[in-house]
């Protein structure tokens, strides 16, 4: 089952800069995590899923996009089928269309709230690592525009609310006070707590949770961390918030040794085929010189997505590390081979050049 939970967070985070933990294969995105098999899904619950940010395995996303379409067709004046289309167009890669295809929508549906929220995530979904500053700060004005928009129709929109106060954080992190705020932030989710039902708390705490470690608050941070892992709803959401308070450990606090039982308890609860916990793990286990278990970890990842392009450079790391000059010179030139526009391609091809002539 490979079915992953996809934050509307993604969008935000990939227009800060990329962290050292990040998930496979992007290296941009917060750590995904495996959700629960769900036999004869509901059309309305499959609605639900895309307008919470999953991401369908192949088999399952064809069933979304079948169910999607014969509602649209069945259903044309329903505006949730137009949504769902419009979703699918950006998971399908083109977010483009998508942001085209949602305007349309906000101007015929102006009291709309979803449509809003979705075309925030439309347009940070644009972002590419080759834009210029400038022009990255343009696109996340506009997706804050429309997450604005969507709290000014409904002020309990929980994925609005939880997306401005990542939109806070991460522009004050980035840009400094003139950007964002982390006291706004912080008001969004004083908001989402005060929202009935676990679901708007969870995210609540989240956000709270993450404005401590941006300000290296580190035992407010494990406070709410720990408070949301509490709540979570499902091992998929509980998995994800281990995975920032495990992020947050090793790539901010420096403090890979406090990370590693956090990451174990997210193992233990991990679906079998579970890519990004074990990525997560060997990481740590890399971070605090384990490197025999990190090696499993990461071979363990490759053998299930061979494509996970941090995962394979690490290994290489690993391998070379531990003397094994053939198998590391194996792993750098699939990532060569594999990733030619890889954020780490020029360290590979340097290690293979040393490798080759030392």
């Amino acid at each position: 089952m490979n079915t992953r939970v996809l934050l509307l967070a993604v969008g935000l985070i990939a227009a800060s800069a990329a962290p050292v933990f990040a998930a496979d294969p992007t290296g941009t995105t917060p750590p995904p995590t495996l959700a629960p098999a769900t036999p004869a899904v509901s059309l309305e619950e499959r609605y639900t899923q895309l307008t919470e940010g999953w991401q369908f395995a192949n088999d399952e996303l064809v069933e979304v996009t079948t169910k999607v379409q014969a509602a649209a067709a069945e259903q044309p004046a329903d505006v949730r089928w137009k949504i769902a289309t419009a979703i699918l167009q950006r998971s399908n890669g083109d977010a483009k269309g998508s942001v085209e295809a949602l305007t349309a929508l906000a101007k015929a549906n102006p009291k709309n709230a979803e449509i809003q929220t979705q075309l925030g995530q439309s347009y940070m979904s644009t972002m590419s690592t080759d834009m210029g500053f400038m022009k990255m700060a343009g696109v996340a004005s506009d997706a804050k525009a429309a997450w604005e928009a969507a709290i000014k129709i409904d002020p309990n929109h929980i994925l609005a609310r939880y997306a401005l106060a990542q939109y806070q954080i991460q522009a004050r992190k980035q840009g400094g006070f003139l950007f964002g705020s982390y006291g706004k932030a912080k008001g969004h989710g004083e908001a989402l707590l005060k929202i009935p039902g676990d679901k708007a708390r969870f995210w609540g705490l989240v956000t709270l949770g993450s404005i401590a470690a941006a300000q290296e608050e580190w035992a407010e941070m494990t406070k709410q961390y720990d408070a949301a892992e509490a709540v979570a709803l499902t091992p998929a959401l509980r998995n994800m918030v281990l995975s920032f308070h495990v992020n947050a450990l090793v790539r901010d606090k420096k403090d890979a040794k406090a990370a590693l039982p956090i990451v174990e308890r997210a193992v233990a609860s991990a679906d079998a085929d579970s890519c990004s916990i074990y990525y997560l793990r060997g990481s740590v286990r890399k971070e605090l010189g384990q490197i025999p278990a990190a090696m499993e970890d990461f071979n363990l990842v490759l053998q299930k997505n061979p494509d996970a392009q941090n995962t394979r450079i690490l290994l290489a790391e690993c391998c070379e590390s531990v003397g094994d000059k053939a198998a590391a010179c194996t792993h750098y030139e699939e990532y060569v081979k594999r990733f030619p526009k890889g954020q780490r391609l020029g360290d590979a091809q340097k290690a293979l050049k040393r490798l080759k002539t030392g």
